[in-house]
């Protein structure tokens, strides 16, 4: 026999279900401004039958559940989705990051500076035609030579600006390996919090939504991998190793290289810290295309004379290369020439024509 209050009792858990989706609701309502929030929703399902004083029941006979109860409250977000955004977001990153350096490259090569460049040439070779029929006029010599030292110095700007980018990109790199280790020891204290947060079965909701929120900021900055263990411990991975386990973070560093051949500045590679010494491990060091995302996008810019993906490097022996060339046409066509006499007579020819 039933107990007299059990229709009661399943009256109770409605009224108790119903309240609880209401918070739900209120909760997701009052987040809907909030970064990286997701919408939360309530899973019931229904008591079991009970019969009491039978081991042995009529199959006939109505066995009534005892109402509903809360079987879990689980976030509406996708896991496989959460992949594909971080992986689609460090690409976006990266060509993004590419992009704006690119940009102020191309502004040199089609701004000021470069109409200067171009002005320069022009002023040069003009002053070598009236220089052509006014050899001996020492005012004119005066004004090649000085049309020869502005387009020196138009060289050189550009040449600075390029160099001075570069050395930004290298700066850059840092300040990004800085980001990523704060966002490595976020995540490791969020570890730890939804961690204990869990044990009894009860999901961390909120927490995991910061956790998440940190993975996406830390997708923004490099690629990156992760998994979690079947104790629900997360595991953070940067090209082959492990930035974070749990509560153990790995952090990233730089070392310097060699002076550059090109430049003579002393740029940095990205390794990682040796968890005992405390120093960067150069065993460690990764390539651009490992790290990829903000941060290898920031080297590639720094480093590459790939035609195909060009970095700054590229551009500056482009313009080393004109800039050879119009020094070494200049002075195989001044070879040719005559050097006048200092005291103003007829050039005297022996011969041999005499060559500067």
């Amino acid at each position: 026999m039933r107990s007299t209050f059990f229709g009661i009792e399943i009256g109770k858990t409605g009224i108790s279900v119903s309240q609880k989706g209401l918070d739900v609701t209120g909760h997701n309502i009052a987040n809907v401004d909030t970064k990286g929030y997701s919408r939360q929703r309530l899973t019931t399902t229904a008591y079991d039958p009970v019969v009491y004083g039978m081991k042995f029941r009529n199959t006939e006979l109505g066995a009534v559940g005892g109402g509903a109860k809360v079987k879990i409250l689980d976030q509406v977000r996708s896991v496989f989705l959460d992949r594909q955004f971080r992986t689609e977001q460090a690409l976006q990153s990266y060509w993004n990051t590419r992009t704006t350096g690119l940009n102020y490259v191309e502004s040199l090569f089609e701004g000021d500076e470069i109409a200067t460049l171009s002005d320069n040439i022009q002023g040069m070779f003009s002053a070598f035609n009236t220089l052509a029929t006014e050899g001996n006029d020492s005012h004119q010599r005066i004004v090649v030579r000085t049309a020869a030292e502005l387009l020196c110095d138009s060289f050189e700007q550009i040449y600075d600006r390029l160099v001075e980018q570069q050395m930004s990109q290298n700066a850059a790199v840092d300040t990004v390996i800085k980001g990523i280790n704060n966002i490595a020891e976020n995540i490791a204290v969020l570890n730890k919090a939804i961690y204990y947060y869990e044990i009894d079965g009860e999901p961390a909701n909120d927490l995991r939504d910061k956790r998440n929120l940190l993975l996406d900021e830390l997708s923004s900055f490099v690629d990156i991998t992760y998994h979690e263990t079947s104790d629900n411990k997360l595991v953070v991975e940067v090209a082959g190793e492990e930035l974070v386990n749990y509560m153990d973070v790995k952090k990233m560093g730089t070392i310097n290289r060699a002076a550059d051949p090109l430049t003579g500045n002393i740029y940095t590679d990205v390794c990682f810290v040796d968890t005992t010494t405390g120093l960067p491990d150069p065993a460690t060091v990764k390539t651009s295309a490992e790290l990829g995302s903000e941060l290898g996008a920031h080297m590639d810019l720094r480093d590459s004379t790939n035609v195909e993906n060009p970095g700054i490097p590229y551009f500056i022996e482009k313009l080393n290369t004109m800039a050879r060339a119009v020094v070494n046409t200049v002075n195989e066509v001044h070879r040719l020439g005559f050097t006048p006499p200092s005291n103003g007579t007829p050039f005297k020819r022996n011969g041999f024509n005499k060559r500067r």
